[in-house]
């Protein structure tokens, strides 16, 4: 499991991993508690070797060369995954690589000033290679999704499904939209049922 940008798990993700490790093997990748970086990732720039040595070095730690494994991510820790995937990368994955990825708050869209406004969206569609199996898992009250994504484009689940279209791994890919869920996904503002039903699909997607 990667963090999103502050590089802490948060309560709620806590909760529902702990309800899956009754049945899988989780690890997550934190900071150290003798880095002196305040922040496990560099997010001015996702391709950062800070950001890809933590990623590659915990994995590496995790599990083996051939083994199938899956990849979950939440916000930022997504774009560092999704970089990982780049076969065009010398520091993609290749014998490390995941059979499935599953994203919780995927950030399409982010307000930026300085930045092409389709940075990030371009970024995905060019790292989720066809083998990959893909599930997104995205609250319907997202920003990333809604208010921060151009005025004239989709929002919500329906730029997810035009989004994920353009990727390679199109036909192995699944969106579950959580009712009331902010960019985590599931919070404190998600009804019960949204939650057990978020868990009920990872397993159905970890287990078909």
């Amino acid at each position: 499991y990667f963090p999103g940008s502050s590089g802490i798990l948060t309560s709620d993700h806590s909760k529902m991993l702990d309800t899956l490790r009754d049945t899988f093997d989780i690890h997550v990748l934190i900071k150290p508690p003798e880095s002196e970086s305040s922040r496990l990732w560099a997010v001015a720039k996702v391709t950062s070797g800070k950001n890809i040595t933590a990623a590659t070095d915990f994995i590496k730690k995790v599990t083996t060369p051939g083994k199938e494994w899956c990849l979950m991510a939440s916000s930022f820790g997504n774009r560092v995954a999704a970089e990982l995937f780049n076969q065009e990368r010398d520091h993609y994955l290749d014998d490390y690589m995941p059979s499935k990825f599953i994203s919780i708050g995927i950030p399409m869209y982010a307000d930026s000033k300085t930045r092409d406004v389709y940075e990030r969206t371009d970024h995905f569609e060019r790292c989720f290679p066809s083998q990959l199996r893909v599930l997104l898992i995205s609250g319907s009250n997202d920003a990333c999704l809604k208010s921060k994504a151009p005025a004239d484009g989709p929002k919500g689940e329906a730029l997810l499904q035009a989004q994920s279209q353009r990727w390679a791994c199109k036909d192995n890919t699944q969106i579950h939209m959580v009712p009331g869920g902010s960019h985590g996904g599931i919070d404190g503002s998600v009804k019960p049922p949204a939650v057990v039903a978020v868990e009920k699909t990872i397993r159905s997607f970890l287990n078909p």
